[in-house]
């Protein structure tokens, strides 16, 4: 069998995943619920719904559409607040078998800080990753757009350092193409442990029938599903070659040789989301997958491979 286990340096030690697989935020609701379907101590490491400071409310537009190659989502502030989250749902995982990491999101600034120290403060949470879709109302094309503004990013990982401690912090790009080489270089200098390198694109379809958008409130939402693994694995790349930072990587997952395309590019641990629509336990057999294909190849651990793809 290969190693399948990861290492992730913190600032005090390091943080150990059994596997590179887990979740990303949304696919696996409030974790509880996927409970029936596997052991989620079988995962590399948990990741609930997004998590806002308070309770979301119920998003009434179409939340999913299965679009070509993929779906698009959107289910606006239908999040988990952190209290309901941390005494309803977190001691009813295995956090002590897996680590729990927190995908948050805020309105400002202040909120985002917030939102992070309450996080950290809850000893079933290892870690946290910081959503920069902030402020979490605004579309991907505003100016107002926080990421936009490198100190403001630079100004929010210094202050989300100093209130989560050592736990695992982790800074995720925004839904859209972005100069994520500049994000990930800022994100590592003022304190962030990994960074994420995709999450969705944004995209619409049309229903011409009904002469309305298929998904979302504003008639868009996050495009999402094997459509996307050439980009995904593209920002993969161009962080690894400019950033000595940890990456966790996603999109477009759907087999064991997808999460090795991933690892070649850079990856440490990967992100599965829209996969899991597909099939409740998507999960499990992926990880049981994984272990078979690297036997195959002849890995014996995946710091043999991690980064190894070169041009031609």
């Amino acid at each position: 069998m290969a190693d399948l286990s990861v290492r992730i340096p913190l600032r005090s030690g390091e943080m150990v995943f059994k596997n590179p697989i887990m979740p990303a935020a949304a696919c696996l609701g409030n974790l509880v619920e996927y409970k029936r379907f596997y052991e989620l101590r079988i995962l590399g490491a948990m990741m609930p719904n997004s998590i806002m400071y308070e309770t979301g409310f119920v998003n009434k537009a179409r939340k999913l559409y299965g679009a070509e190659y993929g779906y698009i989502t959107s289910l606006g502030n239908n999040s988990l607040g952190i209290d309901e989250f941390v005494e309803k749902y977190a001691p009813h995982v295995p956090w002590q078998e897996s680590p729990l990491i927190l995908d948050l999101k805020a309105e400002d600034m202040e909120g985002l800080v917030r939102l992070s120290e309450r996080a950290a403060s809850a000893k079933e949470v290892a870690g946290i990753e910081i959503n920069l879709n902030c402020p979490y109302s605004v579309t991907p094309t505003s100016p107002k757009q926080f990421w936009r503004d490198l100190q403001w990013v630079a100004d929010m990982v210094s202050r989300v350092r100093a209130v989560c401690g050592n736990k695992l912090l982790v800074i995720k790009t925004p839904t859209t193409i972005a100069d994520l080489e500049e994000i990930a270089a800022v994100a590592k200098e003022h304190g962030a442990d990994a960074f994420t390198t995709f999450g969705a694109l944004v995209g619409t379809a049309v229903d011409i029938e009904k002469r309305e958008f298929r998904c979302g409130n504003v008639g868009s939402g996050g495009y999402c599903g094997p459509g996307v693994k050439p980009i995904a694995l593209w920002n993969c790349q161009r962080v690894h070659k400019s950033v000595d930072i940890p990456i966790i990587s996603a999109g477009g997952v759907t087999c064991a040789d997808d999460v090795i395309e991933h690892i070649m590019a850079g990856a440490w641990l990967v992100q599965v989301g829209s996969a899991n629509l597909t099939r409740p336990d998507f999960m499990k057999k992926l990880i049981e997958d994984l272990d078979a294909r690297l036997n195959q190849l002849g890995v014996s651990n995946l710091e043999e491979i991690r980064g190894c793809a070169k041009a031609h």
